[in-house]
């Protein structure tokens, strides 16, 4: 909201009565003209080339505004919008192609869980499967299914549906179910900087117990963010 707004503004401090967010750069002294694709394309084209954004081959981006319908109706379906509200909103007649958005994205994000190192809370990591295999298909209809009951700042809990957890939140005690990706690196970086903190009060305030079991958390810590950060 705060980008459109500014938006907005710069807009307006050039043509105050225009009804665009995007006026014509050129020959639209009244305001009266909205940008065209052709200028929205190459004015992001000269922005990723100005900022060196790359493929995952090493060489130039190639980003077309269409890209950001795409990203835009998939998120808006991840976030639980109904499909004829997307439909709606990106204007299309098939609602078959907004099915295919959600179906897109259904596949990406089978493949990078299937292809992903996993670890547990001790660091190790966990068996990776065939990307074609039927046991690949079982363990990501169950990890669907585990997401979908339970959110985490720093992984995933792999307990089954049936079983129910005393604890009720991600523990780095916990190796049998809690699992964890190289994704949340800032979650377990940003913990191990709360419990340096916690360490040193602890220790100027002389509560050297509290301090010590705050050392083992630190320990884990480390132990785990060795593993995820060696993931090539």
């Amino acid at each position: 909201m705060a980008a459109i707004q500014g938006q907005q503004r710069l807009a307006r401090a050039k043509h105050p009565d225009t009804l665009w967010l995007f006026p014509a750069y050129n020959h639209n002294a009244h305001g009266q003209r909205h940008t065209t694709t052709a200028a929205v394309r190459s004015a992001i084209q000269k922005w990723m080339a100005e900022v060196g954004i790359v493929d995952r081959d090493g060489n130039p981006a190639h980003i077309t505004p269409h890209q950001f319908r795409h990203t835009f109706g998939t998120r808006e379906l991840n976030n639980g919008a109904p499909q004829e509200v997307v439909q709606e909103l990106l204007d299309h007649d098939d609602p078959a192609v907004t099915r295919g958005y959600a179906r897109l994205n259904g596949e990406r994000l089978k493949h990078e869980f299937i292809s992903a190192a996993r670890f547990n809370a001790a660091g190790e990591l966990l068996q990776q499967l065939a990307p074609d295999s039927a046991l690949a298909d079982v363990a990501w209809m169950k990890e669907r299914m585990n997401r979908a009951k339970v959110t985490l700042p720093n992984g995933y809990c792999a307990l089954p549906l049936q079983q129910t957890c005393e604890v009720q939140n991600a523990c780095l005690d916990c190796n049998d179910y809690f699992v964890t990706t190289p994704e949340f690196i800032p979650a377990h970086e940003e913990q191990r900087a709360r419990t340096a903190d916690l360490i040193a009060t602890f220790e100027s305030a002389g509560q050297t117990r509290m301090a010590e079991k705050n050392r083992k958390v630190l320990i884990k810590l480390d132990t785990l963010l060795k593993s995820l950060r060696g993931v090539p």
